[in-house]
């Protein structure tokens, strides 16, 4: 989220675009990483989900 505030204020000061630093690629990489741990994340969790939504239906 950092990387892409920062893209935004750096549209509005232009002496932003002086740091050398590759802020596009780090930004759609991070969000790669974070979209493959939410991933694996959720299929790792998975009984769990459908465990919890059993027991509601039981109720």
């Amino acid at each position: 989220m950092s990387f892409g505030v920062f893209m935004i204020i750096r549209t509005q000061k232009p002496e932003l675009w002086d740091i050398n630093f590759d802020f596009m690629y780090w930004h759609v990489e991070i969000s790669l990483v974070m979209g493959l741990v939410a991933i694996y994340h959720f299929i790792q969790r998975f009984d769990q989900y459908t465990n919890q939504l059993r027991k509601k239906k039981s109720v």
